[in-house]
């Protein structure tokens, strides 16, 4: 931080455009990442710069099809940071699974090192191996393990029909915690797993199986 090692400290830009590439791990910001050190030297501690972005576009090349949007971010340090994303209607497919979504809003903080968060999502259809869902809105908030044992996932849903392994549901609404572990989504998050840990309730006007009909349903599970 002198005349012969200068460091950028704080960025303002209105609407820039951001291109990014996930290739499922990791994302590449074609060298916008040398803004934000590492600390690969030993330098753990290394300062990112301030930076204030309004109207901005981002556009990210991902394996399953291309995702465009809208976003705001007021990066103050590592460990204070406030940002909104606008997702474009979109569809994606990869593997057979499949993703079509009508709209899509994330909001994230971060405060102390701690990262918070809302999704907002209106799905227009879906397919993951044998689940399928149409018409869904969704809203889930990601409550960091602060004064608690676990992370926890809260979640409310509403969707025209969902689908399981040959159970149907039509008109299905839930709301509820899933609680887990954060460092625990290293190894992945299996659908047994999102199960183990959820706490809520559940309705639905029909439910379709082979052999079964049933109508006016509701389930739920307390929390401890």
């Amino acid at each position: 931080d002198s005349l012969l090692s200068p460091r950028l400290t704080r960025v303002e830009t209105h609407a820039p455009n951001i291109q990014a590439v996930f290739d499922g791990e990791t994302v590449s910001l074609h060298g916008l990442e040398a803004f934000f050190p590492s600390g690969g030297n030993g330098d753990s501690a290394a300062p990112w710069p301030q930076i204030a972005a309004e109207g901005g576009t981002l556009s990210v090349e991902t394996p399953a099809g291309s995702l465009s949007g809208t976003f705001a971010l007021n990066l103050e340090s590592r460990s204070e940071a406030v940002a909104r994303l606008v997702i474009d209607p979109v569809e994606l497919e990869r593997g057979g699974d499949r993703l079509s979504l009508a709209s899509g809003t994330i909001d994230l903080l971060i405060e102390n090192s701690v990262p918070s968060g809302i999704a907002d999502l209106e799905i227009t259809d879906g397919e993951f191996g044998a689940f399928f869902a149409q018409s869904v809105l969704l809203r889930a908030e990601f409550l960091p393990a602060v004064t608690t044992q676990f992370d926890t996932l809260r979640y409310r849903l509403a969707a025209r029909d969902l689908g399981f392994n040959g159970y149907a549901l039509r008109a299905a609404t839930s709301s509820g915690d899933v609680l887990f572990n954060l460092d625990d989504l290293d190894e992945g998050l299996e659908i047994q797993a999102v199960l183990a840990g959820l706490v809520g309730r559940f309705e639905a006007d029909e439910l379709r199986a082979p052999g079964l009909e049933a109508h006016n349903i509701s389930a739920g599970r307390p929390g401890p």
